[in-house]
């Protein structure tokens, strides 16, 4: 009873702040249905940071890429509702950034990522398991089909949607979280090294229940783009671990193996499955030529440099499967690569691989516009990812 008593004294337990509940709100607004508090909540971040000081050059930036991609959209004709629309998906992550940077309070901590895995894992279990339709099935967001009709892959497996209630967004998401807690020591320095495995093993594993090739592509991106730092990572530990003896590294590489070889049973029908419908040449040609024939729509450079005529387009018009060509179609080439840039420009220079394997995923529907999208891509770019848990027990 003492001891207890003396480990009840030793800690201390920070419960969620009105920060946490304001990010919480902005990276799951799309699961929850709460689209119209994503920029007022937004509005208030920037407006609360107004009292600190703001870097100029940022601050230009952001105003010239603003100005000159709406003098554009109107000098093609295209209403205030157009114009409101087409900023607020395409460069809505310039405002998500400004506000991540002036409050610092707002951080993507280790509690919003447990709950970001952890709506994947209740998806998949819902479906497959109970075959209760989960929430993420009877979004809006989810037109033009059954809900088990898109998310079934075969033989009775389902992916999940996740937070972004698109498999594709959420997939490259927890694709890149992978990589970023992995690689990058600063975001794993207020939570344990156990923690921070599990959490990673559940992030991976989340990953792959989405069951999108968009996501698996961007992964294998990040393998190439990362390599360099994982061999650093791998050299460090082995010179910090150097003492351990070669029967205990043995069998943690034991332990390793049956775990990998665990996991792929239990997600053999899972696989199977996804390598029959998505991971084959026959559904990458038929993706390749589709891509390839929205592409040619474009008529004359001035089309792909500037952006097309937009009198008489409609709001609803804005994204698509395949989000990148629109972006061009709607802002033109310039206005893509000048966001690009103005991002880089943003992001500290350790998180920038991960904002480019982002741009490159959104070729298909848009991971770093979407608003959970935004929102991770906005607090990556502001460097506010750090794992630290709302409600972690912290010892003293």
């Amino acid at each position: 009873m003492w001891t207890i008593m003396s480990m009840w004294r030793s800690v201390r337990i920070r419960l969620p702040n009105v920060s946490d509940i304001q990010v919480f709100v902005l990276l799951f607004s799309q699961v929850i249905s709460a689209q119209i508090a994503f920029y007022p909540l937004i509005v208030l971040g920037i407006a609360r940071g107004l009292t600190k000081s703001v870097r100029c050059n940022e601050a230009i930036a952001g105003f010239l890429l603003i100005g000159f991609v709406t003098l554009s959209i109107l000098l093609r004709g295209a209403s205030i509702e157009l114009l409101t629309k087409l900023l607020q998906f395409y460069f809505g992550i310039v405002f998500v950034i400004a506000a991540f940077s002036l409050d610092r309070k707002l951080r993507i901590g280790a509690g919003q990522v447990w709950i970001f895995v952890g709506l994947v894992f209740y998806e998949v279990i819902s479906y497959s398991i109970f075959d209760i339709q989960p929430i993420t099935h009877q979004h809006p967001d989810i037109v033009n089909a059954e809900p088990g009709e898109r998310a079934s892959i075969g033989l009775g497996v389902v992916r999940a949607y996740g937070p972004a209630v698109n498999s594709s967004v959420s997939g490259s998401i927890l694709a890149i979280m992978f990589f970023l807690f992995y690689t990058n020591r600063s975001v794993r320095q207020n939570i344990d090294t156990s923690s921070s495995t599990y959490l990673l093993g559940c992030v991976f594993l989340a990953f792959v229940l989405c069951g999108s090739v968009t996501a698996y592509l961007t992964f294998g991106l990040l393998v190439g783009l990362s390599f360099p730092r994982i061999m650093r990572k791998w050299k460090f530990e082995k010179a910090v671990r150097g003492y351990t003896t070669e029967s205990t590294k043995t069998f943690k590489r034991l332990i390793v193996v049956l775990g990998f070889l665990l996991c792929c049973y239990l997600l053999s029908d899972f696989l199977e499955a996804l390598i029959g419908s998505r991971v084959n040449f026959r559904y990458l040609e038929f993706i390749w030529n589709f891509k390839s024939e929205q592409a040619s729509r474009l008529s004359s450079f001035s089309d792909v440099l500037f952006g097309v005529d937009l009198v008489g387009m409609t709001p609803s018009e804005t994204g698509g499967d395949f989000v990148l060509f629109d972006a061009v179609q709607k802002v033109g080439l310039l206005g893509v690569f000048g966001l690009l840039a103005a991002l880089y420009y943003f992001c500290p220079r350790e998180n920038r691989v991960f904002l480019l394997a982002g741009y490159l995923s959104s070729l298909h529907y848009g991971t770093i516009f979407v608003l959970c999208g935004q929102v991770f891509f906005g607090a990556l770019c502001a460097n506010s990812i750090a794992l630290s848990r709302p409600a972690e027990i912290i010892r003293r």
